[in-house]
């Protein structure tokens, strides 16, 4: 059912392949979803990774589809979707759910308005619908069809299957006619349309008094993904959020997967970008300007603070790690704290400290946005593989080194170790068994580490480690890499022997190791470490709950504003 004439078709992949776009409208934390016509299931099987709690009841005509997605989805009905009395046996067995989910579907049913009226039983006064339609207004049907050359094909706009069109007002129209809200409507663009295209919209705009950029944006889009829920939000929020460039998962999982879950919800619009000038004010809404790992200084961000507030965008800083590592922060006397109306950070030690310079001081731990299942990633585990790295963390391996090297030396296996983000690690380490990856995209770091049999995580026991978080260990447990960690910050996570491995001084670790020869032992525990983050350390159940504090925050925003300017008083900043 692809809308893309000229798209190559991925090779066939439960997971990592679905239309992202309709992913990302889906509520992330919802609890019931039904699917009409879930095709290849790759849109459910991307879904379970990010919200596996989640009941997802897949209807498919299709027998060989309906077999397929057996593997993946908690509930699949082998039936003809617009049959009233399906509906009737879905609510009878399972009951109203969250979410109705249409992937390039509707426009293959014979009567939709009809059938979406009877699925629309299935959801939820407070239920959201998500659709993906191909768009009849793209130049490859619109040009074709103005040319009298309008041929059916397999797939496509011209799907000889499609029995109705739609454009973005027709579909809108659509939904609104059941009473429904539109929250989201985004467009699917995929390559460059020829030069002509341009001149054709603007014929039409001057045929139709619409402007021309209308023409040409309906006229390059493929498809439209819409959301609209039953209830109207009762509070919308716009939110700002200010990152960091980007550098290894921290910014992944702080800012990309928090900000891509709060705006699958209908309330949330979420924007990212690297610079303060481009704060954006959205009136009538509740305006939030997150700002992560800012160091700022009185001379410059004063005024940007002021902005933010006469914008009544309520300021909140997100931190993770020991602000001491960077001395500017104290030198500019704690503006990073002082300067907003509230801080998140990740783990409670971070929380006491930082509490000093700002009393709205709340904790955000660190979650993962997706655990694929445990056979997927256990299968490309390459056995006696060893991964290690991180940024800056030569100082922390210097004291194991000669541990891991006397393994590496003695052990009768041949051992290959990836080296991620610091070099000085692969100069410490004797075999030539090794590779070294600098820096790398975040899914790419994710690959490697399912690569790895094991993963080694040292950490000293300085000041600034006690202020990391466990978010390696939560990456390494999810792609079935067993961990060896040293007890700072590791040992509040990991019950050793069952979901991971502590040690206090290089002889632990080199007995540790030693003793893995006994492949029964690693295999019990990896699976446990990946059960025991899928259940306790995702995302999707949690995220609206920090959404909640938002809330709490901003109802107070004019006594919190009033303590900030109170705490820049008091501290004497010259603007």
């Amino acid at each position: 059912m692809s809308t893309n004439d000229t798209a190559e078709q991925p090779e066939y992949d439960y997971y990592g392949n679905s239309n992202a776009d309709l992913l990302n409208i889906i509520p992330a934390n919802a609890r019931k979803v039904f699917e009409f016509g879930c095709g290849q299931v790759r849109l459910a099987a991307d879904y379970k990774t990010r919200n596996p709690l989640a009941r997802y009841i897949a209807v498919e005509k299709e027998a060989e589809a309906a077999e397929v997605a057996r593997k993946i989805v908690d509930t699949v009905v082998c039936d003809n979707a617009e049959d009233p009395a399906v509906v009737d046996r879905l609510l009878a067995a399972h009951g109203p759910g969250d979410v109705l989910v249409y992937g390039d579907t509707l426009e293959h049913f014979v009567d939709p308005w009809a059938t979406f009226e009877a699925h629309l039983r299935l959801l939820e006064p407070d239920g959201v619908v998500c659709v993906c339609i191909p768009n009849s207004q793209h130049w490859g049907l619109s040009v074709a069809l103005m040319a009298g050359r309008m041929e059916y094909q397999d797939s496509g706009l011209r799907d000889r299957t499609h029995l109705h069109l739609f454009t973005r007002s027709s579909i809108q129209n659509f939904l609104e006619r059941f009473g429904l809200t539109i929250t989201k409507v985004r467009d699917r663009k995929f390559g460059s349309p020829p030069k002509s295209v341009p001149k054709i919209a603007e014929v039409i705009a001057a045929a139709t008094k619409l402007k021309a950029k209308d023409v040409f944006d309906g006229m390059t889009t493929l498809q439209y993904v819409v959301q609209a829920t039953r209830r109207p939000p009762s509070r919308k929020w716009f939110i700002d959020w200010r990152t960091v460039k980007q550098l290894g998962g921290f910014n992944h999982i702080r800012v990309k997967a928090p900000a891509t879950f709060v705006q699958t919800l209908p309330s949330v619009t979420v924007v990212t970008h690297e610079k303060t000038a481009n704060i954006r004010h959205a009136p009538g809404q509740a305006n939030l300007f997150i700002w992560q790992r800012p160091i700022l200084v009185p001379e410059t961000d004063l005024e940007s603070i002021r902005k933010l507030q006469r914008n009544r965008k309520l300021v909140i800083t997100d931190f993770d790690d020991d602000p001491d590592i960077w001395p500017k922060i104290a030198e500019n006397r704690h503006l990073s704290f002082v300067g907003v109306h509230a801080v998140q950070v990740s783990n409670d030690r971070l929380r006491e400290k930082i509490a000093a310079f700002n009393p709205h001081t709340f904790v955000v731990p660190n979650r993962l946005p997706a655990v694929k299942p445990y056979p997927l990633v256990r299968e490309k585990t390459i056995e006696h593989t060893m991964f290690v790295g991180g940024f800056n963390r030569a100082p922390d391996f210097e004291p194991i080194a000669e541990a891991v090297n006397t393994f590496l030396d003695t052990d009768s296996r041949p051992w290959h170790v990836y080296i991620l983000g610091d070099e000085r690690i692969a100069g410490l380490l004797r075999t030539d068994r090794k590779e070294f990856h600098k820096i790398i995209p975040y899914k790419q770091y994710q690959t490697l580490l399912e690569k790895a049999d094991i993963a080694l995580l040292p950490l000293n026991d300085t000041p600034s480690n006690h202020y990391k978080s466990n978010l390696k260990f939560l990456e390494a447990a999810a792609a079935a890499a067993v961990v060896f960690a040293g007890t700072p910050v590791y040992s509040e996570t990991i019950e050793h022997g069952r979901t991971g491995f502590l040690f206090e001084t290089p002889d632990d670790l080199l007995s540790q190791l030693r003793s893995i020869g006994d492949r029964s032992t690693l295999e019990r525990v990896r699976a446990a470490a990946h059960e025991a983050v899928q259940r306790d350390a995702m995302l999707s159940p949690v995220f609206a709950e920090t959404l909640d504090i938002y809330y709490d925050l901003y109802d107070r925003f004019d006594a919190l504003n009033a303590e900030l300017n109170e705490r820049l008083e008091s501290l004497r900043f010259e603007d």
